[in-house]
């Protein structure tokens, strides 16, 4: 309690014992008025813990208690970089080499970091802050998981992913996630400042869970979302608009099955004119590995449908998840 109080008072000779101090308090549960005295402290001055020789040695419970701090003076980004780093140092067998982590490797730093993870700020942390390819792995083997938290975070990670071209591998398994369940990228609202590289990376797939049309809406909807200067009104568009609308969309166009859009396909199959591009097959439509519901209800208190608009809620969609056909299982707890 003196050497606290020496700290208050900003002795400098003490304050380099602060990570002592701090981890003493935390060794005992008693010290509860302490606990919060020194945290104030620490949000003010992170690096007394966070840059400390021992930090890898901190006490979860101290850790998660600086988590959860809305004041912590430190960027998002950092404390996301922080937390890896102390949930790696718990777990002596990790490999060293990020390239020769399993799975489970990661289940084991995820198992590791649980009570950390509610914590973290994701959606303050930008595309451009992430740039180990650890830090955007662990992100995504928490959406790969399901968790219902972190799947509302799904675009920011995938845009992460593609600001970067050396997750290749990660580039293929966020586009799996994207076929089953597209509107986590198309109906999220931040999908007009997609990057073009992503959204080719989608259009190329054979096994987009999207009726043709509706990827020919999307496309048109991202093309014109990247020239502010097009005008609002159809009707007052030039041959210049159009022309400025291709040019933006030329990579995205090749990948676009024309002739698996009806009203599109009618007007070829009348035009005298020959097709001269390359005719895409159509996408295939994948069975989804959802299993069969029981027809006994889950619940007496929400029903099928209601389980479908919360799946929808989760997802973000603009539509209503099918009360027969929802990617979510809902658990009754009590």
């Amino acid at each position: 309690m003196m050497i606290t109080v020496l700290i208050k008072d900003k002795a400098s000779r003490l304050k380099t014992h602060f990570s002592f101090v701090y981890r003493s308090i935390f060794t005992n549960n008693n010290f509860k008025d302490l606990e919060k005295f020194c945290n104030d402290i620490v949000t003010k001055y992170p690096s007394l813990i966070f840059d400390a020789g021992d930090f890898p040695s901190l006490q979860e419970t101290a850790l998660v208690s600086l988590l959860k701090r809305d004041d912590l003076q430190v960027e998002e980004a950092k404390i996301w970089e922080y937390t890896i780093k102390w949930g790696i140092s718990q777990n002596s067998n990790l490999p060293a080499d990020l390239d020769e982590w399993t799975m489970e490797n990661f289940l084991t730093l995820k198992t590791t970091l649980q009570h950390c993870l509610p914590y973290i700020r994701y959606f303050h942390i930008s595309g451009d802050d992430i740039l180990d390819k650890l830090e955007v792995m662990m992100i995504t083997v928490l959406i790969k998981d399901k968790a219902s938290r972190l799947k509302t975070h799904f675009s920011f990670v995938y845009r992460s992913i593609f600001t970067n071209n050396n997750f290749k591998d990660l580039e293929k398994f966020c586009n799996d996630i994207v076929t089953k369940y597209p509107s986590l990228i198309f109906d999220a609202g931040d999908f007009p400042s997609l990057q073009e590289t992503a959204l080719v990376s989608l259009l190329k797939r054979d096994d987009l869970q999207v009726e043709e049309a509706k990827i020919w809406e999307y496309t048109i909807k991202w093309g014109i979302s990247q020239n502010s200067n097009l005008p609002a009104d159809l009707d007052e568009w030039t041959m210049e608009n159009f022309l400025t609308l291709k040019t933006t969309l030329q990579h995205c166009l090749p990948y676009i099955r024309y002739f698996h859009i009806s009203d599109l396909k009618q007007h070829l199959i009348s035009s005298n004119r020959t097709v001269k591009s390359i005719i895409l097959p159509a996408r295939s439509i994948l069975i989804q590995e959802i299993p069969v519901r029981s027809k006994e209800s889950f619940s007496t208190i929400i029903s099928e449908e209601h389980a479908a608009e919360i799946s929808s809620w989760i997802d973000c969609k603009a539509t209503t998840y099918s009360s027969t056909n929802y990617p979510y299982k809902f658990q009754l707890i009590l």
